[in-house]
């Protein structure tokens, strides 16, 4: 199941998903598509769903508060409430 984890498959699985629903959709109500829609779909969530995946999911924060090294600068997050 590690494979499930790369960001990748899992945009090429959702983006699937979604042209094979719309197909769906388009044989019930009997609407005529161009291959060029279904593909530009594809690309189209397959980038969305990518980009959401990289930012806000796989993009994962230190919140243990140790100092994390950022090329020349060592910069140290604390978690918690400030003292106001």
């Amino acid at each position: 199941m590690s494979v499930l984890k790369n960001p990748v498959v899992l945009s090429l699985l959702g983006s699937l998903l979604a042209v094979l629903v719309l197909y769906v959709n388009n044989k019930i109500t009997k609407q005529k598509h161009k291959k060029t829609e279904y593909l530009k779909l594809f690309f189209l969530v397959f980038i969305i769903q990518f980009l959401t995946l990289q930012i806000f999911i796989f993009n994962v924060e230190n919140e243990s508060g140790l100092p994390i090294d950022s090329g020349n600068v060592n910069i140290e997050m604390r978690g918690g409430n400030p003292d106001f």
